[in-house]
């Protein structure tokens, strides 16, 4: 193998400072920023509307001017908490019993220059990115909030007490009453769901006593079987993917310098890729990808083994195996539209397969060298699970060596351009 040449040191820098945000950046919550022409400025809320949909449940906040927004969902996806840190609530009718959709139950509170909201849901559920709609003629700004089924992540086990609680989302304003259900009902429930939910209203059931005659008989609860019990995170992980990806692969014309000094050109290729990868919560993504590239031979100039060739009349290929752990930072924006950068290093297997010029061999052999690619894109979000994605890379790797027929070696340079259409599915 040669060494890393000078140009290359870019690539590490550069993965070396996105790895160390990635990796020290504490997580936080998802965010709806104003434009800067709001920047600081205070706004006022006038109203809350939910929407029933048949894939989603739509929460529309009536504001004065756009304003920042964050939010942050539960761990069992059934508690959504909304800060607006610049916005005042004037709603003249109380939210007590409000509900629509999947929303149980909507809480208020005022934070400091601010205002916070808590939704529960009646099942867990992910949110898609919020937007703002600019007045029309029979309203003022809006926020969107559009709310979906996710998977559920955490199993009920039967025989457990009942938590209406707060799971994950940090401390609230206020007081945060915790309703218990043990052996009877307990009257902080009707706090957490509101009294027109019949489903809550469960009687107790009698307590059967045991005469000292009688000899106690365990019962055994059955096996759950229920598909809500048995899914999990993939592998462990939350917020993971898999993408798929078929693109143009253009190798960039390379120097080859050993027993001779040539030149070879190659005709666009193609390339195959596939990636498993975890969504993080600072907007950044972390994914190993496997691909496979392959190119013609097209041209052969200069001279090998002491003969001159400039010659079309060649064979051969060249393939590229490659295994890259990547980083990639998606720009968040009120579309299905969002863009990303990209930046990954790796090992890269290069193979000159069979390489020909007049029907006289040349070589045949292969390197595995390290290698990094960057590049940028956007992704177009179909649904709340599927993404497809346009982007590009530019690949390089380090100087790989090689031995033609001779046995002599010879050094190469290997970079080029990847230019790939895939789709992105969340897999939880």
């Amino acid at each position: 193998m040669g060494s890393l040449p000078g140009r290359f040191y870019p690539f590490a820098a550069i993965f070396s400072v996105a790895a160390l945000v990635v990796f020290t950046n504490s997580a936080s919550s998802q965010f709806l920023m104003a434009s800067s022409n709001y920047i600081g400025k205070g706004a006022i809320i006038s109203d809350l509307r939910l929407g029933t949909h048949l894939d989603k449940t739509r929460i529309v906040l009536d504001v004065s001017n756009p304003t920042d927004l964050s939010y942050k969902v539960s761990k069992d996806g059934k508690t959504t908490r909304l800060d607006l840190p610049k916005a005042s609530w004037q709603r003249k009718q109380p939210l007590d019993g409000y509900a629509g959709g999947s929303i149980i139950s909507v809480t208020y509170s005022a934070a400091l220059n601010g205002s916070t909201l808590i939704l529960r849901s009646d099942k867990a559920i992910r949110i898609k990115r919020p937007f703002f709609l600019s007045p029309d003629e029979t309203r003022g700004y809006r926020i969107v909030i559009d709310m979906v089924p996710a998977p559920i992540r955490i199993t009920e086990k039967v025989n457990k007490n009942l938590v209406a609680s707060i799971d994950g989302i940090g401390a609230l304003p206020g007081k945060v009453e915790v309703a218990q259900i043990s052996k009877a009902q307990n009257p902080y429930i009707q706090r957490a769901f509101p009294e027109g939910n019949q489903r809550m209203q469960r009687q107790p059931k009698p307590r059967k006593t045991t005469s000292p005659q009688e000899p106690k008989i365990q019962q055994q609860v059955p096996r759950q079987n229920n598909q809500a019990q048995m899914q999990k995170d993939f592998l462990g992980l939350t917020n993971t993917y898999a993408r798929g990806s078929l693109g143009l692969h253009i190798i960039n014309e390379a120097s080859n310098d050993g027993n001779g000094n040539y030149d070879t050109e190659f005709s666009p290729g193609f390339l195959m890729s596939i990636a498993l990868g975890t969504r993080l919560e600072n907007k950044f993504r972390v994914e190993g990808e496997f691909f496979y590239a392959n190119a013609t031979l097209k041209q052969l100039s200069g001279t090998v083994n002491n003969k001159v060739h400039n010659t079309e009349v060649v064979n051969g290929d060249m393939s590229t195996l490659a295994f890259m752990a990547n980083v990639i930072y998606d720009f968040p924006n009120n579309s299905r539209l969002t863009p990303y950068v990209m930046g990954g290093v790796g090992l890269a297997g290069l193979f000159i397969n069979e390489f020909s010029a007049t029907e006289i061999a040349i070589a045949d052999d292969m390197d595995w060298v390290f290698a990094a690619q960057l590049g940028a894109g956007t992704s177009f979000a179909l649904d709340g699970r599927t993404n497809i994605e346009i982007g590009y890379r530019y690949f390089e790797t380090e100087n790989p060596e090689f031995s033609d027929v001779t046995g002599t070696p010879f050094k190469s340079i290997f970079s080029g351009h990847n230019f790939l259409v895939g789709a992105r599915i969340d897999l939880n």
